[in-house]
């Protein structure tokens, strides 16, 4: 039911309790601070940095332990481990010692979700660097390169293999893996710089999928929503369609699909057309994934745009998560105490976050007016269990205490930084400029007070404000109002070129092409039907303990995860009595079907985008076991939110028998989505104020 008033923001929760004092040593705490651009390093984001000798003793991954996944996904880890090995034997065989590996930068913190700095430097790598323009000065004799298939990394690598040619010494060979597939460009260029030739071998490196928890894949395609639907590269929706074989070769043929999206259409048909090729090749796997659901990001395009309101996207939104690490100041992680009065270092320290954390693991899917009493409640259990010492009277039960000991100190390190995150956090949300941002983000969601709303977004430009933050804003405003009318159409976009200058004017048109700014050609507003059908706002909601995925952005469910509920609600196995709708092109029709049926289609088709449905057959002497519970993978194509991850887990947390592991081609935000629009343009580190704009910066 529309709301009869504004909807105001919620309030923000109190600081929690002090952290328990100090017991002793600290416990290992996350990677060190990242070296300079062009030094020797390790990769960031999962591998080991270098230590921080001022802190406690450092853990040696930033690995999740997938132990409890709902299939076994350290067989995508293994496979990557394996191809890894193979690609650096190949680089002299087993033997040699004399080799250095570089990367692109991008892909350091994927790769290190994968495989350990430990078995590369058993496998002969001696030093690792991470790829930037200027010559590169090494003494080996194989050098490797991982890489991104882009012209920009060709002209880099070609420049460093001149460099070493022209230096009078010892012949090199020169290995390129470009991750996750090769292209005939980058092949060209390389030919066209002259650096082509019998010492550089070319080949693919397969990091498509990277488990990086144990319901959570991602390929970290970075400009994978760009490239598809401003560009019309299809290139990326080859290498999803690609991933998900190579799932399927692991885990066996997942039987039923749901879809919803042109992007989702297009994978899906891909996907069959790659299972027609393979003809009687495929492995005989008992599935263990009994249905994929596809969702297409450009199906919701509303929720990226507002402030997520979980305590892990919080996180993301104030300090920026990139590859389940977070760069934070080092007096928010190194205990003071355990410092022994030595200056903290200057440098932001990489700190995990994934669910080897117990304290992350509770804190990350609850809104965040729930966090501060979660954390007193982990820090009254640590008291507890450091005042059980007192109890502890023979020598076995002080062994036992002993033992544990680690563990304490482990969990008492981790609860002093989440404690430290979530005071700053809970700064920001005090802030009156967030609490106005939030409650016109809230009545527009609403569909009230959009005069306000627009009032509020002409303010934040002429306060010259971020313009990400105005694009979001105004994004919001577009698509909740179905666009804007001429008058303030032409108002608006005349104030943005002025205050941030002209070189926004291809962005405009960007987001006109996506819809997400444009102006208003017909009567009605699809957003108040789908507000209302799909249930998107709840008025009266218990943050604290939820009974609605709304709660992950305090009363406003997302739309992806509206669509995703209504595919569970379709039985499974599909009924095959309908015909395909796809031509196949061998003038048979596919098994893939439109709609999702009869009980959820008139809602599900009020978001954009087709909707549709297939049964893929399993190879001959395959069938799927009847098991009580089953497994679900969530395909978000275009990216996901965290907040749209916590909401995909309260959905296995209230059907325990159906587990949902999400996978995605990008984890992203507000943020991330529009800056893709300007990067093309060179504008990447470009997106501060008016203030820059109008002096020529």
């Amino acid at each position: 039911m529309q709301p009869s008033r504004p909807q105001q923001p919620r309030s923000a929760p109190g600081p929690p309790t002090p952290q328990p004092q100090s017991r002793g040593g600290s416990a290992p705490g996350p990677s060190g601070p990242s070296a300079p651009a062009g030094q020797s390093r390790p990769p960031q984001g999962g591998g080991p940095a270098a230590p921080n000798p001022a802190a406690a003793p450092q853990s040696t991954s930033g690995q999740t332990a997938l132990e409890n996944a709902a299939i076994n996904l350290k067989l995508l880890r293994m496979h990557g481990v394996k191809e890894m090995t193979e690609i650096i034997n190949q680089a002299g065989g087993k033997e040699s010692r004399n080799k250095v590996m570089v990367f692109d930068s991008s892909l350091a913190g994927p790769i290190g979700q994968v495989v350990e700095m430990s078995l590369l430097r058993e496998l002969g790598v001696d030093t690792l660097y991470y790829l930037a323009p200027g010559p590169m000065v090494t003494q080996a004799k194989h050098v490797i390169y991982i890489v991104r298939p882009e012209v920009k990394w060709m002209r880099v690598i070609a420049e460093h293999i001149k460099g070493h040619k022209a230096q009078a010494g010892e012949r090199k060979s020169y290995y390129i893996y470009f991750v996750p597939r090769r292209r005939m460009m980058c092949e060209r260029v390389l030919e066209e710089e002259g650096v082509w030739g019998q010492d550089v071998k070319i080949g693919e490196y397969h990091l498509d999928l990277i488990p990086f928890d144990n319901d959570y894949l991602s390929m970290e395609l970075r400009s994978e929503f760009r490239d598809n639907t401003i560009e019309g590269d299809k290139t990326s929706l080859f290498y999803v369609a690609k991933a998900l074989m190579k799932l399927q070769s692991l885990f066996g043929i997942i039987p039923n699909i749901q879809g919803k999206g042109h992007s989702s259409q297009f994978v899906c048909e891909m996907l069959f057309r790659m299972r027609r090729e393979m003809a009687n090749e495929e492995p005989l796997i008992i599935p263990e994934i009994d249905r994929l659901i596809l969702i297409d990001r450009e199906c919701d395009l509303v929720t990226p745009c507002i402030s997520q309101l979980t305590y892990e996207g919080m996180v993301d939104e104030v300090f920026g998560i990139y590859n389940s690490t977070v760069d934070l100041p080092a007096d928010m992680v190194i205990d003071p105490k355990a410092n022994e009065g030595k200056p903290l270092p200057d440098k932001k320290i990489k700190t995990v976050l994934n669910s080897n954390d117990a304290i992350h693991l509770k804190l990350r899917d609850l809104n965040f007016s729930a966090v501060g009493p979660c954390l007193n409640q982990q820090a009254q259990i640590i008291n507890d269990t450091y005042a059980a010492r007192h109890q502890a009277k023979s020598v076995a039960e002080i062994r036992v205490f002993m033992e544990s000991l680690a563990s304490i100190r482990q969990s008492h390190q981790a609860l002093r930084v989440h404690t430290n995150i979530a005071e700053k956090v809970i700064a920001v949300t005090r802030d009156p400029a967030f609490r106005k941002r939030l409650e016109a983000e809230q009545n527009m969601l609403a569909g009230v007070d959009y005069e306000a709303a627009l009032e509020y977004i002409q303010e934040a430009i002429n306060k010259q404000e971020s313009v990400v933050k105005v694009f979001r804003l105004l994004c919001l405003y577009s698509l909740t109002n179905n666009g804007l009318k001429e008058k303030e159409y032409n108002f608006i976009r005349r104030e943005i070129l002025q205050t941030y200058g002209y070189r926004y004017m291809f962005a405009l048109e960007r987001f006109a092409k996506l819809g997400m700014f444009k102006q208003t050609t017909t009567r009605g507003n699809p957003w108040e039907r789908m507000r209302q059908y799909l249930r998107l706002i709840i008025e009266e909601l218990n943050e604290a303990e939820p009974d609605d995925i709304a709660y992950v952005y305090s009363g406003y469910a997302p739309v992806s995860c509206r669509l995703i509920e209504h595919a569970l609600r379709v039985p499974i196995p599909f009924s095959k009595t309908e015909q395909g709708f796809f031509g196949r092109g061998d003038g048979q029709e596919s098994d893939i079907i439109k709609g999702w049926g009869a009980g959820v289609d008139a809602n599900v088709n009020l978001c954009p985008g087709p909707a549709f449905h297939a049964t893929q057959t399993l190879p001959k002497g395959l069938s799927v076991d009847e098991k009580p519970s089953k497994v679900t993978l969530v395909f978000f194509v275009g990216g996901i939110c965290f907040t749209e991850m916590s909401a995909c887990r309260f959905m296995t947390k209230k059907d325990p028998n159906n587990s949902i592991i999400v996978a995605t081609t990008k984890l992203t935000n507000g943020n991330n989505l529009i800056e893709s629009m300007f990067e093309l343009l060179g504008e990447k580190e470009e997106f501060a104020t008016g203030d820059q704009a109008a002096s020529g910066q």
